[in-house]
């Protein structure tokens, strides 16, 4: 695609970005010489004194990442439920039986999804009741349960499965409106470090759907 710029402009351009890139180099150089110079350069009371200046960068990481919602939980599920009927609209005849890329048709992604919605009402009690350093994954043969899961709706057809996929995330969706607010800031542990059971959800239920959505409808390196 031919430029809009004029070559002038180009090397005006150019000129700038290097000229940035060496003023950041050198402030950098200069910075770094003025720490081998300094043994208090970055002591405790000259951070202090830094931090009463600057916001703290850490404290502002910390609430960028809390804890998942009810609310954004809730929207993401929908989220899925809206783009899994909106791109298994447009699939060609037969489609539901192609292939994708890892390895599963796209009928079997949402049998899975269907079955993985499904199951995790039932482990509400289970995420209550356990104490905050155990695994509520361990002793679980997680592809065991997808292979069982997928099995058990082999029969259906494409039109049913998507059915019980709908269905299920539904109920998914009461499960988490209805889930007391106490419970969700509790923290679990399920494949990772003890975090609140809204990120396990969030994470582990509506990312892990969208994921699947978008792998059921990508055609990219799917054998066919």
């Amino acid at each position: 695609m031919r430029s809009c710029s004029s070559p002038a402009t180009g090397s005006a351009s150019m000129t700038f970005t290097f000229s940035l890139m060496g003023f950041g180099l050198r402030l950098y150089e200069q910075r770094t010489r003025t720490r081998n110079r300094d043994p208090d350069y970055a002591s405790p009371s000259r951070r202090k004194t830094a931090a009463s200046r600057v916001p703290d960068v850490e404290c502002l990481g910390r609430r960028r990442t809390t804890m998942a919602t009810k609310d954004e939980i809730i929207r993401g599920l929908e989220l899925t439920i809206s783009q899994a009927k909106r791109t298994t609209s447009l699939f060609a005849e037969g489609e539901m039986a192609w292939k994708r890329a890892g390895g599963w048709t796209a009928k079997e992604v949402y049998t899975h999804l269907a079955a993985v919605a499904a199951i995790v009402p039932q482990l509400g009690q289970g995420l209550a009741g356990a104490p905050e350093g155990q695994d509520i994954a361990a002793g679980m043969d997680i592809n065991a349960m997808n292979e069982r899961a997928v099995k058990s709706m082999a029969d259906m057809s494409p039109e049913q499965v998507m059915q019980a996929f709908e269905a299920n995330y539904r109920k998914l969706i009461e499960f988490v409106q209805s889930a007391p607010d106490d419970l969700l800031s509790q923290k679990r542990s399920f494949l990772s470090e003890p975090i609140p059971v809204s990120d396990i959800l969030a994470n582990t239920i509506m990312l892990h759907g969208l994921h699947h959505v978008y792998e059921a409808n990508s055609r990219f390196e799917s054998p066919m």
